[in-house]
């Protein structure tokens, strides 16, 4: 009976401090239809050409403030933002990743998915 309460109160325990991994990355295409925020993104334009469009990148849910944040994958992302926004090709899986430096000496890694085409 002991072991049962002590295991009990142990998950118990455990399930009121939270996941260690509360951050997630979400992104969106700057298209005109069919994107919205998620960790997979996909958007399509119909404009029949290989232009590339706005891919648009943010970290929520921190679990404390940030000092720092890696970026992988985007291009000219800040290490003092939360959030990334440049170019992305169609027709190609844009995968960002950013590792999250918390003040307190902790970290998280996050990553997100963007694609869109254009119907051509």
């Amino acid at each position: 009976m002991k072991k049962s309460l002590l295991t009990a109160a142990l998950l118990l325990g455990a399930m009121a401090t939270g996941s260690a991994q509360a951050a997630d990355m979400e992104c969106r295409v700057g298209t005109t239809q069919n994107s919205g925020w998620g960790g997979y993104c996909f958007g399509m334009n119909y404009s029949m050409n290989y232009n590339p469009v706005t891919a648009y990148f943010r970290i929520q849910n921190l679990a404390a403030p940030v000092a720092q944040v890696i970026w992988q994958g985007g291009q000219n992302c800040s290490a003092t933002s939360t959030t990334c926004n440049f170019k992305i090709s169609p027709y190609q899986e844009h995968v960002v990743s950013a590792i999250v430096l918390y003040t307190n000496g902790t970290y998280e890694s996050v990553s997100a998915t963007a694609q869109f085409e254009t119907g051509f």
